[in-house]
């Protein structure tokens, strides 16, 4: 018997018991759908895991921070320059750049706007990722210069004095200072451009001038809402400022003592997300504290991966009960073929060729059962994308809090990928060639005589 004889055998004992097959595809359809469905739910919580890590900050970035452990304390371990330099050189590192925050109001013309200040080092920006939509970076040669770049929405914050107006979204905002075009200064009064009081006296101070040399594209968090200008000259307006304060009796709280504990936080780059982990590791040895954004991602990619696993397993018990029913379909075919079985060994019909026909048979269930799951999976899943909500307007990134449910990404439901689909048309078929297995093996060893005395 050649191979054509043996399909087209296998075609017509098939639909020789037309219901009985059907029933056993039937099962085959539901298991090879649950599977496939499940997998498919798995696969558009990654996506959508994926989606939104892409809107959080970046997770290669790593804040460093002085340490208020009295275990760390002990250690005398001060962010200054060296320690800066020590983390630039451990391995997975691309860049390391101390933070200088303080808060400083800019004004320009009636307009005035309290945003928070970051002093870096000039050469990490470009390596911190950030890009500008007008203008550059901070430069190695803006150094002692009142250079500044503006975080995307920082705009937005300019009003008259005591009309500050929170934006929650829902229409355009109006904004009425472009710092790369309008003149903008810098005051270390806080209070500078408000009417005073009656009987208030303060001394007055005249706003110095800044070059603002860009606007950043929208980032994150850590960045869009930030000013960033060269460490000293964030150095520089914080001690005015409070000598400002001091001289007209507001106390002072916020800036980082340089001097005794260094400065309070940095940022370190790693080279991929792989590196952070033990980055993060080595300079909590050094004796400092550190947060990322893997610190909420790992839990969760756990989560997800325990979740898809379950959802796979439980597909998997379908397509395990299929099998079952493949198994006994092919078993009671052998005894209601033993004869024809005698019959054909008798002709001279090798053993192999037996074994392939009821091997092919299983095989054939597999697939076709395999096939209407797919259709039947195709089907669910447009369904549930065209009407239900989408898995990545649950409440965002959970306890990241990065953006409102109706501000997330909208990514399927379900999502059915053509090797999924494939793979699942091959698992199927192979679920039915190992069901067949058992008995085509006792086909193979029914004795000649023996079937065809059957009745």
């Amino acid at each position: 018997m050649n191979n054509s004889d043996i399909f087209s055998m296998a075609i017509k004992n098939l639909f020789k018991r037309k219901v009985r097959t059907f029933l056993t595809v039937l099962g085959v359809m539901v298991g090879t759908a649950a599977i496939t469905i499940m997998v498919s739910l798995g696969l558009a919580m990654s996506d959508s895991f994926d989606e939104q890590l892409k809107n959080m900050a970046d997770i290669t970035i790593i804040s460093i921070y002085n340490s208020d452990n009295a275990a760390n304390s002990a250690k005398n371990t001060i962010m200054d320059k060296a320690a800066i330099e020590k983390m630039k050189a451990l391995e997975g590192v691309k860049t390391a750049t101390p933070i200088y925050n303080t808060s400083i109001r800019f004004v320009s013309g009636k307009y005035v706007a309290d945003l928070d200040v970051a002093g870096i080092d000039e050469s990490a920006m470009e390596e911190l990722g950030y890009k500008t939509a007008k203008g550059r970076l901070l430069e190695s040669s803006d150094a002692g210069t009142y250079s500044f770049v503006f975080g995307a929405n920082t705009p937005s914050y300019f009003a008259k004095p005591g009309k500050r107006m929170y934006y929650f979204g829902g229409g355009e905002q109006k904004i009425y200072v472009d710092p790369m075009e309008d003149n903008v200064s810098v005051s270390v009064d806080s209070s500078y451009g408000e009417k005073k009081t009656d009987g208030e006296k303060k001394k007055s101070v005249k706003p110095t001038k800044i070059n603002c040399i860009g606007l950043l594209e929208e980032k994150d968090y850590r960045v869009d809402y930030s000013v960033f200008t060269p460490l000293e000259i964030a150095e520089k307006l914080d001690s005015e400022k409070k000598k400002f304060e001091k001289q007209n009796n507001n106390n002072s709280q916020g800036g980082a003592n340089t001097k005794k504990r260094g400065y309070q936080n940095a940022y370190v780059k790693c080279n991929s997300i792989d590196d952070v982990e033990g980055v993060c590791e080595k300079i909590k040895e050094m004796g400092f504290e550190v947060y990322s954004e893997m610190d909420y991602i790992k839990p969760m990619q756990e989560m997800s991966n325990s979740l898809q696993m379950l959802l796979g397993a439980i597909g998997a018990v379908s397509l395990f009960i299929a099998a079952i029913g493949i198994t006994n379909t092919m078993i009671m075919a052998i005894y209601e073929r033993t004869k024809e079985i005698g019959v054909m060994k008798v002709i001279g019909a090798r053993i192999s060729d037996i074994k392939k026909l009821f091997l092919l048979e299983a095989t054939l269930i597999g697939f076709f059962g395999g096939v209407c799951g797919i259709a039947v999976s195709l089907l669910v899943s447009a369904i549930l994308n065209n009407f239900n909500t989408p898995l990545s307007s649950i409440g965002g990134m959970g306890g990241m809090g990065m953006y409102m449910a109706d501000e997330a990404p909208a990514v399927a439901v379900s999502v059915m990928p053509l090797w999924l689909c494939l793979s699942a048309l091959a698992f199927s078929s192979f679920i039915g060639l190992i069901s067949g297995y058992f008995p085509a093996r006792r086909a193979m060893k029914l004795s000649a005589l023996k079937a065809i005395k059957t009745e």
